[in-house]
């Protein structure tokens, strides 16, 4: 099953995700494994210099950023997540009206409580 990306701002497709199995799973764990020494081996201040650069791309995008960090060190999701801008809404208007608030302003709670016993 393929995912068909939409750009939010138009919801015309921009892309086709194909999924991945164990081999291209693999593939990509290898490549990592391949790259770390060279990564260690770069100044830290480097580092933290190219890690913002992508923070950059996202915020200079027409629909803003989105996206996730994965890492297994806390510090390091924090230090890339204040890197990117926040704020705004852009042409995606995401934040304003498919966002967590956007959809609060639609939604009325309610609780049900289901007994699972007799």
């Amino acid at each position: 099953m393929s995912l068909e990306v939409l750009n939010p701002a138009t919801e015309l497709p921009i892309a086709t995700l194909e999924p991945a199995g164990r081999k291209e799973t693999d593939r990509a764990v290898a490549a990592a494994k391949a790259a770390f020494p060279a990564w260690r081996a770069v100044n830290p201040a480097d580092r933290a210099r190219l890690l913002r650069r992508p923070a950059g791309i996202a915020n200079d995008t027409p629909c803003g950023p989105s996206g996730s960090v994965w890492t297994a060190s806390g510090a390091r999701a924090l230090r890339v997540a204040r890197a990117i801008k926040t704020g705004g809404f852009k042409q995606s208007g995401f934040g304003r009206k498919l966002g967590m608030a956007g959809m609060a302003a639609y939604s009325e709670t309610k609780n049900v409580v289901i007994s699972t016993e007799g």
